[in-house]
């Protein structure tokens, strides 16, 4: 949920200050990702009735949507399926 209304040139400015952070955040997602699958797997074999939830901060999701959140998302969203799925429907178009 995003509260408020920014000047978009301020949006811009502020996501283009940050995305060196966001470029090794995506980068570490990428190559480390089968092991976030895993994890939440086990939490759901260890307990079916558990809800993981994921907080972004400051993730300028007005301008866009980092692949990495894209990626932690759709981990979040099933972790029972095959990694490589995870990566195609993180990747997909919408």
């Amino acid at each position: 949920f995003v509260l408020g209304r920014r000047d978009p040139s301020m949006i811009r400015a502020r996501k283009q200050s940050r995305q060196s952070r966001w470029d090794r955040v995506n980068a570490m997602w990428f190559e480390h990702y089968p092991l976030a699958v895993r994890f939440y797997s086990e939490i759901l074999k260890a307990n079916p009735n558990i809800t993981v939830m994921g907080l972004i901060e400051d993730g300028m999701l007005e301008e866009a949507i980092e692949p990495s959140v894209k990626l932690f998302s759709e981990t979040l969203w099933n972790p029972q399926r095959p990694p490589e799925e995870i990566l195609q429907k993180a990747l997909a178009e919408r």
